[in-house]
């Protein structure tokens, strides 16, 4: 399936995008918790717990290349992620939550954590 292609719905695009991560990551013995998750007017594409015991948020983006993300996820959606995690870490006790951005560019998945800073 060529993703890539002008006449492939970008919904489409997204849920397949979705899927290779979902499988990806549950390979990896990552427990999926929740897709598509609205947390604070923050949709959250997917959520995994580690076998550490750690919550990880995942924002999966389609790009033709990892260079073009700015392009696909503007600074004020980062802002947005990112401060919904700082907020609910605030709040748990014994937890922590992970930020990760997952690009995917012709059926490959690079990873990314968000900083901490």
């Amino acid at each position: 399936m060529n993703l890539y292609a002008s006449n492939i719905d970008s919904q489409i695009k997204g849920l397949w995008c979705e899927n290779l991560v979902a499988i990806y990551l549950s390979s990896l013995k990552w427990r999926l918790i929740s897709l598509r998750k609205k947390i604070r007017n923050v949709e959250i594409d997917m959520i995994f717990k580690t076998p550490r015991n750690q919550i990880v948020f995942v924002e999966v983006k389609s790009v033709t290349s990892k260079y073009r993300i700015l392009h696909r996820w503007t600074l004020a959606q980062q802002l947005k992620f990112k401060n919904v995690i700082e907020q609910l870490n605030v709040n748990l006790k014994h937890e922590e939550i992970y930020g990760v951005l997952a690009l995917v560019a012709y059926n490959e998945i690079s990873f990314f954590y968000m900083d901490e800073t």
